[in-house]
């Protein structure tokens, strides 16, 4: 066989990745083969080799990881860099770490992530560790050589300091082998790093994954905006998740205000694509579902890169209580109820183990049986329940068969949408008498569920500050509402 022809075959192998980048081949890719290139050794200025290897993790990133070794002096050297944009929030995982297989986790840590390890009020600053594709212990271990490293020094100069670090080396190495609980913190405002969920699809119970807006000083040091900019008004929590601009929802409020008939027809206005920047259009419609609210359904190809998207927002206020739906699917007419899951909403199913947490899949206007074919779909291509990163598990299988007869209506399951905000919605067959099939259930948001939906931070009454008003005084009604508080 020609070397043309085997080339020739790998390529028409190669998986096709959304897109159209073909440099970056899935994780799970068997023939993804590094790519080598001759570069100077900077400890003996040698000529050695170092080793591209692209890939692409999904439910994750685009990471290039690199590799360098050194004929001469056998110096070496990997660092792992993400290839993708910066995401438009940070992530932060809290992490209770207290077994050997918990600190054989694997772990992508970008160079501007943060880790702490909160029992031994111990960091890992930015910078401080290059991009790397490692584990728990490996993290740990490499910062226990830092520390070790100007040891003899201190034991010199600053005896104190000395006897302080032996005593977070010693707990540290403990800490990576497993035989001390500690509670460690990832935290990366670029988004960019990821800790593995050995539970998966299953919900992680010894993980707290949240997103976050990155600060002004944080968005500073990425070089996203100009040390010399002035301040702006705040970035709202979805800043950079939505295909709606600002100018498009006030045209688009304005047309359904005016204009009746603008309610029964789909609208259309230009917008940009995320991807390319090629002028599009952007379609919008809006959806009055009975016994519910209004949505606005949006949806937007690009004609340039084939870019599509579409986003479903549901309209009027913030309810002042979170709605749970519990619906129990046995016949083929439960799996197909129509759903409106925002993406502040959660999606449970007890029977599978399966939890998908709020955020995830974003805003979806579907079918049970729509959502969990798309479930399906994004946990199939997750290196970390299928191929070598599974890890062994004997249950992915059991699984994927029990998964497969709940899309059949041959097993009756629980189907749960969680919303905090109250706007997500399951079809009610019995409409308006109640669902003997479905409960629904109202439920106070607790505080951690308001901080991170940006809610406590919102102030909507007496918002005017002493400079607006030109009043330094309280005013009565304020004296009012702070005796009765």
């Amino acid at each position: 066989c020609k070397p043309e022809a085997v080339e020739e075959t790998k390529k028409d192998e190669a998986p096709e990745q959304s897109g159209g980048i073909e440099e970056f081949p899935d994780l799970a890719y068997e023939e993804n083969l590094p790519t080598e290139m001759e570069s100077m050794c900077m400890n003996c200025n040698e000529n050695g080799t170092t080793k591209f290897l692209l890939v692409t993790i999904p439910f994750f990133k685009q990471i290039i990881v690199s590799a360098f070794s050194c004929p001469h002096c056998h110096y070496s050297n990997n660092e792992v860099a993400p290839a993708g944009d910066i995401q438009p929030k940070g992530i932060r995982y809290k992490f209770h770490c207290s077994s050997v297989e918990d600190t054989n986790r694997s772990i992508v840590k970008s160079h501007t992530a943060t880790v702490r390890v909160e029992e031994l009020d111990f960091e890992i600053p930015p910078q401080t560790q290059k991009g790397c594709l490692s584990t728990i212990e490996g993290i740990l271990s490499t910062a226990v050589e830092g520390l070790k490293a100007q040891q003899p020094l201190r034991k010199i100069q600053t005896p104190e300091v000395y006897e302080k670090i032996k005593e977070i080396i010693k707990k540290l190495k403990l800490a990576a082998k497993g035989e001390m609980p500690v509670t460690i913190t990832l935290d990366d405002p670029t988004g960019n790093s990821h800790l593995q969920n050995p539970n998966a699809p299953g919900k992680d119970p010894k993980v707290v994954e949240m997103h976050y807006v990155r600060s002004r000083a944080q968005d500073e040091a990425l070089g996203l905006i100009s040390t010399e900019a002035k301040p702006t008004a705040a970035v709202p929590a979805n800043a950079g998740q939505s295909i709606l601009s600002e100018a498009a929802a006030a045209a688009l409020s304005q047309a359904l205000n005016e204009d009746d008939d603008a309610r029964q027809s789909v609208l259309t206005m230009p917008c940009d694509c995320n991807s390319c920047h090629a002028p599009g259009q952007l379609h919008m419609h809006a959806l009055d579902i009975p016994y519910f609210k209004e949505v606005i359904i949006m949806a937007f190809t690009c004609d340039q890169c084939g870019f599509r998207s579409n986003e479903v927002k549901a309209g009027g206020a913030t309810s002042a209580k979170g709605v749970r739906h519990t619906l129990q699917c046995s016949t083929v007419e439960d799996l197909n109820r129509d759903v409106l899951k925002s993406e502040t909403a959660a999606i449970m199913v007890p029977e599978l183990n399966l939890e998908v947490v709020h955020g995830s899949l974003g805003g979806r206007f579907s079918t049970v049986e729509g959502l969990l074919q798309q479930i399906r779909t994004e946990l199939k291509n997750n290196p970390w329940v299928m191929g070598d990163s599974a890890l062994g598990n004997t249950n992915t299988q059991k699984f994927y068969e029990l998964y497969e007869a709940i899309l059949a209506a041959e097993v009756p399951f629980t189907f749960i949408v969680d919303d905090p905000l109250g706007n997500s919605f399951v079809q009610n067959l019995y409409a308006p008498d109640p669902d003997p099939n479905m409960t629904v259930e109202e439920y106070e948001r607790t505080f951690e569920m308001n901080e991170s939906l940006g809610l406590n931070d919102m102030v909507t009454e007496n918002y005017y500050t002493e400079a607006d008003t030109g009043d330094s005084q309280p005013s009565e009604e304020s004296e009012k509402a702070a005796e009765a508080s």
